[in-house]
C-alpha cells in the first residue's frame, strides 16, 4: 500500500518528468498530468490558461486513495513560463495545504468480541461460585453483573487506543523557490533551489473529537538539487540533492505523556537512481514490481545529527516520571539498494554520544562510541538454488559514562576498557518464496488488528514461517571485548538436508582475560565466590588453556552428521 504524503507532493512536482521532444510550458504540463495519472494520482484543476509563453494551472489538487485512508493536497496555482533559451521556469505556490483522512475501524466485530468476552467471564465466575456452593443466594450474582460495565469500559479503551486519527491537516511553505526544466542530452533535467521549506502538521483530530494543535514542524534550509530523467517513459530517474540543515520539532500531549523534542540534521547529501518499467499506484505489489524490473539505489549522508527529548510519562500508579534524552552523532551514512535479486541496507556513523534520564534508574546514564555500523544483504526472489546473504554489525569503542559505572562498580574494581562488538556472518539460503510475497505480508499486517483473539494471533504467527531455509553459515568473525576480557569465534556450518538443527562443520573460539575478569567481579561483590569458582570449570568443559599465552583458552567445536557434537575432540552430544 502506498500513500501520497505531504512530502511526496513536492517530489512529484520535481520528478514527474518524461523526456520531451521540445521543452515548452504546454509540454511540461501535459507530461506532468500524464505522470500523475499513470502513478495512481487523481488530478483536479480549476482552469488551465495559456497566454503566450506562460501556462497557468489554477487550483491544482492532487489526491490519492489507499486502503483505509485518503490524502488530498491543494497545491494552489502552478505557473510554467518559457525562458526564451529553451528552458521552462516552474513557479509553485508559496503555500500548499493537505488533509489526510482515515477510516475508523469497524466497531461491530469489536463490540461482539467484547460482549462475548464479558459474557464468558460472567459465566466462568458463576460456574466457579456454583462449584463452591450449590446453595448460594441469587444476590451472589450481583458482583458478576456489576463487573460487566468495567470490563466493557476496558475493552472500549483498548479499542480506542488502536484507532488511527480521524484527520491530519498539514501545510507546506516554500520560500523563493527557483525551479527550471531543461534538456540534458536525451534526458530532461529538473534543477531546483529552495532556500527554505516548512512542513507543518497544523492539527490532528482524533476519532473521539479531541484535537492536537501543531504537533510537528520540519524546516529544510537551502534545498538544492536536480532530477534527471533518462528515458521517454520516465522509467529511469537519477537524483542528486543537498541541504544545509533539517530541523524537526515535535510535541506530545496526551494522558500518558507530555513533552517536547527536537532534532537537527546538518550537512545532508543524497543521491539515488530508480528504474521502473511500469508505474505504481496506491496498492503496491513489491514482488511483482521487482520481477517487472524495478530497481533502486539510494545513499544519504549527514555530517551531524543531534537531538533532545524532554517528557513526563505516567507510570502504572499514575505518577509522573521524567524522561530526558540527549544524543549527538556524526558522519551518518545510509544506503538502500533493491532489485529482483537483492535487497541491501547499510547504515553507519562515526563518533557519537547519548545521555538518558529514565524511570526506575536513580541517576542519568549515558555512553560514547567511536563508530557503529550495520550492513545487511538478502536475496529477494524464490529459487531452488542457494543464494548468498550477509550480516555485519559493529559497535566500536563503546565507553559507559562514570554515572553508569557508579551504579554497579562504585569502588572502581572493574576495568573500564572500551567495549567492542563485531558480528560478521554470511552464507547461503534457499528462498522458498519471495521475500516480499504479498500473501504473507498481508498476514503480517493482520497482526495489527486489535480485534484478533489470542488464538487467531497465534495461528497467524504459526503460518508466517521464514521465507528461506539455511544452506550454509560462515562465522567470519563474532567477537566481544568487555572489561578487559574478550571472546572471538570463527567457523563454518552447513545443513546438508536443510535441517538447521543438525548442522555439520567446525567453530573455533578464543577466550582471553576471563580468569582475571572473574576475580575482579568477585572482588567487586557482583558475583559470589562459589560462582566465581564454577565459571572456569564450566568454561573448561568446552575450552582448554593455551600453553603459549597466559589467561587464554581456546576451543574447537565440531558438529558431525547425525547430530554428534565434539568439543576439543571429546564428544559432548
Amino acid at each position: 500500500m502506498k500513500r501520497l504524503s505531504a512530502a511526496t507532493a513536492l517530489g512529484m512536482i520535481l520528478s514527474a518528468s518524461p523526456a520531451l521532444a521540445e521543452i515548452t510550458p504546454k509540454s511540461v504540463w501535459d507530461n506532468l498530468n500524464a505522470y500523475y495519472d499513470r502513478y495512481g494520482l487523481t488530478v483536479q484543476t480549476g482552469a488551465v490558461e495559456e497566454a503566450g509563453d506562460v501556462l497557468t494551472v489554477r487550483d491544482l489538487v492532487l489526491s490519492q486513495k489507499a486502503e483505509g485512508s485518503q490524502t488530498v493536497i491543494d497545491m494552489g496555482n502552478l505557473i510554467l513560463s518559457a525562458t526564451g533559451d529553451g528552458a521552462v521556469k516552474m513557479n509553485i505556490a508559496d503555500v500548499a495545504t493537505g488533509i489526510m483522512t482515515f477510516d475508523k475501524v469497524s466497531e461491530g466485530e469489536v463490540e461482539a468480541a467484547t460482549d462475548d468476552a464479558v459474557e464468558a467471564d460472567v459465566e466462568a465466575e458463576a460456574a466457579t461460585d456454583d462449584a463452591a456452593t450449590d446453595t448460594a443466594p441469587d444476590t451472589d450474582a450481583a458482583p458478576d453483573a456489576a463487573a460487566e460495565p468495567e470490563d466493557s469500559a476496558e475493552a472500549e479503551d483498548d479499542y480506542d487506543d488502536h484507532q488511527p486519527p480521524r484527520q491530519v491537516n498539514f501545510e507546506m511553505r516554500f520560500t523563493s523557490d527557483d525551479i527550471t526544466v531543461s534538456e540534458d542530452g536525451d534526458a530532461v533535467l529538473y534543477a531546483y533551489l529552495i532556500p527554505r521549506t516548512d512542513f507543518v502538521v497544523t492539527e490532528i483530530e482524533m476519532q473521539d473529537g479531541l484535537t492536537v494543535s501543531q504537533p510537528l514542524r520540519m524546516t529544510i534550509e537551502n534545498l538544492e538539487g536536480h532530477d534527471r530523467v533518462d528515458s521517454t517513459d520516465a522509467s529511469g530517474l537519477v537524483q542528486a540533492l543537498n541541504a544545509t540543515s533539517i530541523a524537526i520539532d515535535f510535541k506530545i500531549d496526551d494522558e500518558d505523556a507530555q513533552g517536547t523534542g527536537n532534532f537537527l540534521l546538518t550537512g545532508m547529501t543524497a543521491d539515488s537512481k530508480v528504474s521502473s518499467t511500469a508505474g505504481f499506484g496506491a496498492d503496491v505489489d513489491m514482488a511483482k514490481m521487482l520481477q517487472d524490473g524495478f530497481s533502486l539505489a539510494s545513499d544519504i549522508a549527514f555530517s551531524k545529527i543531534s537531538g533532545a527529548i524532554d517528557m513526563q510519562t505516567v507510570d502504572d500508579e499514575g505518577q509522573r516520571q521524567p524522561v530526558r534524552i540527549n544524543m549527538d552523532s556524526r558522519d551518518i551514512k545510509i544506503g538502500v539498494g533493491m532489485d529482483k535479486t537483492r535487497l541491501s541496507y547499510a547504515v553507519s556513523s562515526g563518533p557519537g554520544s547519548a545521555d538518558f534520564t529514565v524511570p526506575d534508574v536513580p541517576v542519568p546514564v549515558g555512553y560514547e562510541l567511536a563508530a557503529a555500523s550495520l550492513k545487511v544483504e538478502l536475496p529477494v526472489s524464490a529459487g531452488s538454488d542457494p543464494q548468498p546473504f550477509s550480516f555485519h554489525y559493529l559497535l566500536d569503542q563503546v565507553v559507559l559514562k562514570d554515572q553508569v559505572w557508579a551504579i554497579f562498580d562504585p569502588n572502581m574494581a572493574l576495568p573500564r576498557d572500551p567495549a567492542q562488538l563485531d558480528i560478521d556472518v554470511s552464507g547461503n539460503v534457499v528462498m522458498e518464496r519471495d521475500l516480499f510475497d504479498s500473501e504473507h505480508m498481508h498476514r503480517a499486517e493482520a497482526l495489527d488488528d486489535p480485534d484478533l483473539t489470542d488464538e487467531q494471533r497465534e495461528a497467524i504467527i504459526d503460518e508466517m514461517s521464514p521465507p528461506f531455509t539455511m544452506a550454509d553459515l560462515s562465522l567470519n568473525n563474532v567477537a566481544l571485548a568487555l572489561m578487559g576480557a574478550s571472546a572471538q569465534f570463527q567457523g563454518k556450518l552447513t545443513t546438508p538436508d536443510g535441517d538447521a538443527s543438525e548442522p555439520v562443520g567446525t567453530i573455533t573460539g578464543r577466550f582471553q582475560g576471563i580468569q582475571a575478569l572473574t576475580q575482579k567481579l568477585q572482588a567487586s561483590g557482583l558475583i559470589p565466590a562459589e560462582q566465581a569458582a564454577m565459571l572456569p570449570m564450566m568454561l573448561g568443559m568446552f575450552a582448554k588453556p593455551d600453553p603459549q599465552a597466559a589467561d587464554t583458552m581456546t576451543t574447537e567445536i565440531e558438529f558431525r552428521e547425525g547430530g554428534q557434537v565434539f568439543a576439543n575432540g571429546q564428544q559432548v552430544r
